[in-house]
């Protein structure tokens, strides 16, 4: 408690605490640990002030017609891929960013995910027998359901995004690229220190080991591979996956998106839609198992 009472007292000096604790990975406990003691709003650097109320998303990242301008993001915090160009995420241009948001919103809005809900149910209907067979077949093998997890996002998201899924529910294992997606989380949460820090960038530059260079171009050639794959064939005009409403509007003469765009928001969507839903899942998975009454209050409920 003496130690975290210091961090959150040097914190309001120097931004190398809050560093400290992202390179570490200890960032997330940090900042819940924070609210636990601190209330709704706490400073995690000398410049920074992050909020957990929930009308605290509404009026900073809001904008309401007529009323005021939606506030701009902190270039500081933002960059490029390694070819230069910028995800939808990354944009700080308000402008710009909701040109880019516009183009994905009918991919993201209800009807979409009314329309994708049956691809949804075949993935999780094949998770579902595979873990039943395993059950079965295995009974005193233990299970990695994080791993399983991780296999139907990265096929939902494939099919979604590429329009065919990458067959890892189906081989029970990751491909080389979706692999080494997982060896570059490091590498990316020392990219956000080094956007903020610009000596630790100069130092980075010189003793980044070439592995994470090699990595981010990997990512990148294969998501321009899927990419290319995916314009090579016609729009499937019953499949409700993300880019034929992209490529819908480049072919009725609308500004879209160019091939480098659409390449830098794969790479991004394929990450960015399936980690982090089956981190959240697999911890939802392990309370419920070591809470078995909630389990069961929970099973009849969402059972079809």
């Amino acid at each position: 408690m003496c130690n975290f009472i210091l961090y959150v007292n040097l914190a309001a000096a120097t931004s190398l605490v809050f560093f400290y604790k992202i390179l570490r990975g200890d960032e997330v406990a940090y900042e819940h640990a924070t609210y636990q003691n601190y209330g709704e709003v706490v400073q995690l650097e000398p410049d920074q002030l992050t909020y957990i109320a929930h009308q605290a998303w509404k009026n900073i990242a809001g904008a309401g017609a007529g009323k005021r301008l939606e506030n701009t993001k902190d270039a500081t915090t933002l960059g490029p891929n390694i070819h230069g160009d910028f995800t939808m995420g990354a944009i700080y241009d308000t402008a710009s960013h909701r040109a880019r948001r516009r183009i994905y919103a009918p991919a993201f809005s209800d009807r979409a995910f009314k329309q994708q809900e049956p691809l949804f149910l075949d993935y999780l209907n094949s998770l579902i027998k595979i873990i039943k067979e395993m059950a079965t077949n295995e009974p005193d093998t233990g299970m990695d359901i994080s791993k399983c997890l991780n296999f139907l996002a990265f096929d939902v998201m494939a099919d979604l995004t590429f329009g065919e899924p990458l067959g890892l529910l189906e081989k029970s294992e990751y491909t080389p690229w979706i692999a080494s997606i997982f060896g570059r989380l490091l590498f990316m949460s020392i990219g956000c220190v080094a956007r903020e820090c610009k000596l630790f960038a100069k130092l980075l530059a010189v003793i980044m080991p070439k592995q994470a260079t090699q990595k981010a171009h990997k990512h990148y050639n294969n998501s321009a591979n899927q990419v290319e794959k995916r314009l090579a064939r016609r729009i499937d005009t019953e499949k409700p996956e993300i880019w034929k409403l992209v490529l819908k509007k480049n072919e009725n003469g609308t500004p879209s998106l160019s091939k480098h765009e659409m390449t830098a928001d794969a790479a991004s969507l394929i990450f960015a839609g399936t980690e982090t839903s089956t981190t959240i899942v697999s911890g939802l998975v392990y309370l419920l198992l070591k809470n078995p009454q909630k389990c069961n209050d929970f099973s009849p409920k969402y059972a079809r």
